[in-house]
């Protein structure tokens, strides 16, 4: 009995002959030509590249007013301290600041202060008025806290009404330089253009005229209080519109029928 092969067995044996004849090197992918593939690691590191924030301090005026404690210290004679005439008092003022960076800012700062007497000296007053140029850095932008430290220095004048005896300072008015006003805080924004917040601030400096030759050069005054700003660049920008649609995405339009929805039946 004589076997025929069937075709199948036939085809196979020449896929066979041929791939025998091919060289193994040409049957192995040349991988050196495709770029290589970052591993999971490396793109969890460098994780995705985004567009800094946009920049919303620099060239911003910012109005300010301030209120809060004042509390003297030092020495205007060395027998008689600044406590002697004035115990604590009331500080006011206002700053007007221009934004640098988003970051950075310059300002002007006002403040007056009205002291009241000891207890042990009723008749005396004092008060006092200091002008001053400062630099601000804020730690962030764009969002709602805004904490923010402040370097500055000044012009100072005291004026001081007292009896004269030895444990009062000569009444006149003293001149001085704050050489360094070291001031902290945070600023709350429940809107973008106002905002508010308490802030703490140290005032050093030195007396460089006064009606006692005998003065001291060294003084400080220390504020606790309250800081209200607004941003009037912030009330003269128009409101962002919205982005327009693309004309040719489906439904962009609002009288442009949309052809994969059905269309209302009409009564």
């Amino acid at each position: 009995m004589r076997l025929v092969p069937s075709a199948g067995l036939a085809t196979g044996a020449l896929l066979g002959a041929g791939l025998a004849l091919v060289p193994r090197a040409a049957l192995a992918q040349d991988t050196s030509q495709l770029p290589p593939i970052p591993s999971i690691d490396e793109a969890e590191r460098e994780g995705t590249v985004r567009p800094a924030a946009p920049d919303e301090r620099a060239g911003h005026v910012y109005i300010r007013a301030v209120s809060g404690l004042l509390l003297p210290a030092g020495f205007l004679r060395d027998d008689a301290p600044i406590r002697s005439v004035s115990s604590y008092g009331l500080g006011v003022g206002g700053a007007v600041g221009v934004g640098l960076s988003r970051y950075a800012e310059i300002d002007v700062t006002g403040v007056y202060g009205l002291f009241a007497a000891p207890g042990d000296c009723t008749d005396c007053s004092s008060d006092t008025v200091a002008a001053s140029v400062g630099f601000s850095y804020h730690l962030a932008q764009g969002v709602a806290l805004d904490p923010w430290v402040r370097l500055g220095a000044g012009y100072r004048t005291t004026s001081i009404e007292a009896a004269a005896s030895s444990g009062t300072p000569v009444s006149g008015r003293y001149h001085g330089v704050d050489f360094m006003q070291l001031s902290l805080g945070a600023t709350y924004f429940p809107v973008s253009s106002f905002g508010f917040g308490p802030y703490l601030e140290a005032d050093v400096g030195t007396m460089v005229d006064s009606p006692d030759p005998r003065a001291a050069r060294a003084y400080a005054y220390f504020h606790f209080g309250l800081r209200l700003e607004i941003d009037p660049v912030r009330w003269a920008e128009p409101p962002a519109k919205a982005a327009s649609a693309d004309p040719g995405e489906v439904g962009s339009s609002p009288g442009a029928p949309n052809v994969f929805l059905p269309s209302r039946p009409s009564l």
